[in-house]
């Protein structure tokens, strides 16, 4: 099998670790929050608490996919692919960012609601690729401190 195969299946691998963790991180962060919790009163806009505990999910979240992808990988390529498509990736989602959902937010949303409705500040949103992209390369820089010499 091509090197090339390899190492693009390696950074595949850890953006499928770093999408589920990011969704049952977040799922857990809703369950244990909820919709008052997680939201400003009558509104759509996130809470103060919760951009903080999205930025701590995506981090553990970016270190484990690029601890994933550094075992899986031949080499540091398949990494640095894996930082790469977190970058693009989270500057297509900034830049195609949807309006604001319109009126208040009624009381006893749903997880799927508050997925497709809620505006997280655009700083949130375009620090996200770059928390993706550095701790992904945090947890290759793990794995490379436990090879043997």
């Amino acid at each position: 099998m091509s090197i090339l195969i390899k190492n693009g299946g390696a950074a595949a691998l850890g953006w499928l670790v770093m999408a589920v963790v990011v969704f049952v991180g977040h799922a857990l962060a809703w369950l244990g929050m909820g919709a008052e919790g997680s939201f400003q009163p009558d509104s759509w806009t996130p809470s103060t608490l919760w951009p903080i505990v999205s930025i701590a999910i995506n981090a553990v979240a970016a270190v484990l996919g690029g601890v994933v992808c550094a075992k899986v990988a031949p080499d540091r390529w398949g990494v640095w692919a894996l930082a790469g498509i977190v970058l693009v990736l989270g500057v297509l989602t900034a830049l195609l960012d949807a309006p604001a959902a319109a009126g208040p937010r009624p009381a006893g949303v749903s997880m799927m609601e508050a997925m497709t409705n809620a505006q997280p500040p655009r700083w949130l949103t375009w620090l996200n690729p770059l928390v993706g992209a550095a701790g992904a390369l945090a947890g290759a820089a793990l794995v490379d401190r436990q090879r043997p010499a």
